[in-house]
């Protein structure tokens, strides 16, 4: 349905150009009549004929740069905050404000239940797991990998139609206010807040304001906002319809387990028994608040059974493979220190030499010293071997007590991890999504032929 990730169609859409103006607020220069329009796009190099195409700006790029050469492909109006262009167009005071406006727009035409998912890790291995459990009875629409900003957002929204009975949304923020923005675009018909972690510490400056963006989610939600008793600052927070989920036996939604194999663990939840076949305890929580919202919404426990199973995850989490007898633990997507704990931890009950290659996790500002110093206390004793690359990730090297190497370019890791690899031996690469961790397993794994999926989660 999608061919282009920056780019939405609508195949069915009942909307039409003086709607576009009356929703984003606009001042439309119309000189003729059109027909319903086929879609919206923020990418020129896609735009098809039909497409309104809103100028979006950037730091590196600026949409008004390219309206007219987008105007001759669409035979549409652009959406423009500045005038550039002497055609038809509707100009508004922002086009990304207007952007939101029109999904929240079309949002409320639709009849789609949404459930959106919050929380500063788990937000995606959740979104997959209640997709898959969804879809396995509903038409359900899940939002495309990342798309989880001010612009992701609206896409996914404008991709929605009464084709789908559930669509779930994964909704993300680096800066204060965008979670209140993004649920009040997407308006909720159930949340999920997973956890309240320590990412983006720069941005926010504390865990109790991490917390407060957050919960503003509920404030847009028409129904129950599902959240982590066991997370310390989600239990005691107050918001409207709060159910609990976790292994408190006090939750809404309380979870024991059975059984801890290779393959996965056996829990209970509300009298009804589950398999869950993702390592961590992490990944067990998405499966958890899955598993809650699913039995509220009267799934029988057969089908979440039958949609955990069959659930897919995004690239570069926990994805476990073996390359010739070395166990690969490819978490490379990104890090905080939370996750990082939670992947040093799954690394810790393989049998063998246990080697942790970590880069810098960003963006925890002044927080940044003292956290990369408590992952190297974390991972010592329960590594044989720790490799650094980054600046920040020093702090980890100096703190860890072990065996360990430090370097400072990915490329001079490459070459010592090359030669220190032998067979039976499990390693694990994490860092920031700038720090590009997944090209170590690239330059020394060169061949996937060579490999085959053990555990992916």
């Amino acid at each position: 349905m999608i061919k282009n990730l920056l780019r939405i169609l609508w195949w069915e859409m009942d909307l039409s150009v003086n709607e576009v103006i009356k929703a984003v607020k606009g001042r439309g220069i119309i000189k003729k009549n059109y027909g319903k329009i086929r879609g919206i796009s923020v990418d020129s190099r896609t735009i098809g004929e039909g497409e309104i195409f809103f100028a979006l700006q950037g730091e590196r790029f600026d949409g008004h740069n390219f309206v007219n050469e987008v105007y001759k492909k669409s035979k549409m109006p652009v959406c423009i905050s500045k005038k550039v262009m002497d055609s038809e167009y509707i100009l508004v005071d922002d086009t990304l404000k207007a952007l939101g406006s029109l999904a929240m727009y079309w949002r409320k035409k639709l009849n789609t239940s949404i459930i959106a998912i919050t929380g500063s890790i788990g937000k995606t291995t959740t979104k997959n797991i209640l997709g898959s459990i969804l879809s396995t009875i509903y038409p359900t629409y899940v939002s495309i990998k990342n798309y989880n900003n001010l612009v992701g957002v609206p896409l996914n929204i404008f991709n929605l139609s009464e084709l789908y009975k559930y669509a779930v949304l994964e909704l993300g923020t680096n800066k204060e206010g965008e979670i209140r923005r993004l649920a009040e675009i997407s308006f909720p018909d159930i949340s999920i807040i997973t956890n309240v972690g320590r990412a983006h510490l720069e941005f926010f400056g504390s865990l109790e304001n991490i917390l407060k963006e957050k919960v503003s989610i509920s404030e847009y939600t028409k129904g129950p906002v599902f959240v982590n008793r066991d997370d310390p600052f989600l239990s005691n927070a107050v918001m409207k319809n709060k159910f609990t989920y976790g292994f408190d036996e006090k939750a809404d939604y309380s979870c024991k387990i059975i059984e801890e194999t290779e393959s996965g663990t056996s829990i209970v939840v509300n009298n009804n028994t589950f398999f869950v076949p993702f390592k961590g305890k992490g990944n067990l929580y998405d499966a958890l608040s899955s598993i809650a919202v699913s039995t509220y919404l009267k799934i029988p426990t057969k089908i979440i059974q039958e949609g955990i199973l069959k659930t897919k995850m995004e690239e570069m989490r926990l994805q476990i493979k073996d390359y010739s007898g070395i166990t690969v633990i490819n978490d490379a997507y990104n890090a905080n220190p939370d996750s990082v704990e939670n992947a040093l931890s799954v690394l810790e009950k393989f049998p063998e030499r246990k080697i942790a290659v970590l880069g810098d996790m960003l963006e925890l500002g002044e927080f940044s010293e003292e956290l990369h110093r408590e992952v190297g206390e974390f991972a010592s004793h329960r590594i044989d071997i720790l490799i650094t690359i980054g600046e920040y990730a020093r702090f980890i090297y100096e703190e860890f007590k072990g065996k360990k190497y430090r370097f400072d370019t990915l490329d001079d890791a490459v070459e010592f991890i090359r030669g220190l690899l032998k067979s039976g031996d499990t390693i694990l690469i994490k860092g920031s999504r700038k720090m590009n961790m997944e090209k170590i397993i690239e330059k020394i794994f060169k061949k996937e032929e060579d490999c085959y999926t053990i555990y992916t989660t």
